[in-house]
């Protein structure tokens, strides 16, 4: 394998683009894995990492696909069976439960750095990959069979096709002149891990506040990622506060439902944005993860998208190389697009949707939100419905069962 020359030059060495890598080992293409920071640190034993992501087991069959999930340390994925979700303006809740769906689990609490490692383990075992960290790319200049690609270290490497996994910021993005719509929500995200007074019993909660949703999502030590969402207003409170009275008021927040909450970890905090490239493709070029759609963490299904976009274009490349057809060509490349735009633009759609329902502080509005997520939690086929999507097994199916 030539080092300057590939196949793939995928940028981003991050969950994505490390499940991209990954997907494609055992394909006759040459990929390079360049990334411009370090690889990551060791994971921490005394607690846990900030960055957790939500698992679906349509995602866990992906890693799984891919020879990643096998080298995660077991004791350090938090798997849940159910998720109960209310409303603070209402007597409205909705439950799922993993044995109503016929599943082992709905999910797993993973950070998001034990997946990463997990994910370059597999991808340095092949011997069609090159995984290079400390290397940025600079320059591009994409010709009709190839892009050319000048990197910080003063190498040019080539490509049939430019993969950007390089996150919301991405330069391939920018590279590619590809348009970026986005959208500011007023809001931040504060994360952190907790201790309960009582057992989170394996069970994701989320609350409903007009100022914002909060999280509490079961890790396999026992104690909780807290994903707590804030209007503008209320985070320039809690910015000011010690860690005391951010945990006090973060009880109160979450009514208290798991009992005292003890804060164990630094509190990291997070403005919130929605985004979506115009495009997905475009010069012999392709977006995935980050660099194509931000979600906010309403759902947690922003990971689960990601992995969806690796694993999709990852086929659409298998079975291009296996046709014969050049891998960088709009022909091939709108394919993955059409397949996967209108899919994450659905997911948009509905969490902007979710978001204006639940931010308006209304009486009249929470009575009928109440009302709303009665009725789905008494709809068995519904909320079935949204259960699947959730999980990822129509993606899952879709894959894996050709």
């Amino acid at each position: 394998m030539n080092d300057h020359n590939y196949d793939i030059l995928v940028v981003g060495a991050g969950v994505t683009g490390g499940a991209f890598a990954a997907s494609l080992k055992h394909v006759p293409l040459s990929v390079a894995l360049l990334d411009a920071g370090t690889p990551p640190d060791a994971l921490p034993t005394e607690h846990y990492d900030l960055r957790v992501s939500a698992v679906s087991p349509g995602t866990k069959s992906i890693l799984q696909a891919v020879g990643a999930w096998e080298r995660l340390d077991t004791a350090r994925i938090g798997p849940y069976e159910s998720m109960y979700v209310w409303d603070a303006r209402s007597n409205g809740s909705i439950a799922f439960n993993a044995a109503d769906m016929g599943e082992a689990w709905l999910g797993y609490i993973v950070e998001n750095a034990h997946i990463q490692n997990a994910l370059l383990e597999s991808v340095q075992s092949a011997d069609n990959i090159n995984c290079r960290f400390g290397i940025a790319p600079e320059r591009i200049k994409v010709d009709r069979g190839k892009c050319s690609v000048v990197l910080s270290n003063g190498e040019t490497w080539s490509a049939r096709l430019i993969v950007g996994a390089d996150g919301a910021q991405s330069w391939v993005r920018q590279a590619l002149g590809v348009g970026l719509d986005k959208r500011l929500y007023g809001q931040q995200a504060f994360v952190c891990e907790v201790k309960t007074e009582r057992s989170h019993r394996q069970t994701a909660w989320q609350r409903f506040l007009p100022t914002g949703p909060v999280a509490f999502l079961p890790l396999a030590n026992g104690h909780c990622s807290v994903v707590w969402t804030c209007d503008a207003e209320l985070a320039a409170e809690l910015v000011e506060i010690d860690e005391e009275a951010f945990a006090l008021r973060l009880e109160a927040a979450f009514e208290k439902k798991l009992g005292r909450v003890d804060v164990v970890s630094s509190v990291k905090s997070f403005r919130l944005a929605r985004q979506r490239a115009t495009q997905y493709i475009g010069g012999r070029g392709a977006l995935i993860g980050d660099a194509a759609h931000v979600v906010p963490p309403l759902a947690g299904q922003g990971a689960n998208l990601g992995f969806a976009d690796a694993w999709t274009l990852a086929r659409v490349l298998r079975e291009a190389k296996r046709k014969e057809h050049d891998i960088g060509c709009t022909r091939v490349l709108r394919r993955y697009e059409r397949w996967r735009r209108s899919e994450n633009f659905s997911m948009l759609r509905m969490l902007d949707v979710l978001h204006i329902l639940f931010s308006i502080d209304s009486s009249v509005l929470g009575h009928v939100r109440g009302l709303g997520l009665e009725l789905v939690d008494r709809q068995r086929w519904l909320k079935h419905f949204l259960a699947r999507r959730a999980l990822g097994r129509f993606f899952a199916i879709m894959k894996f069962h050709d």
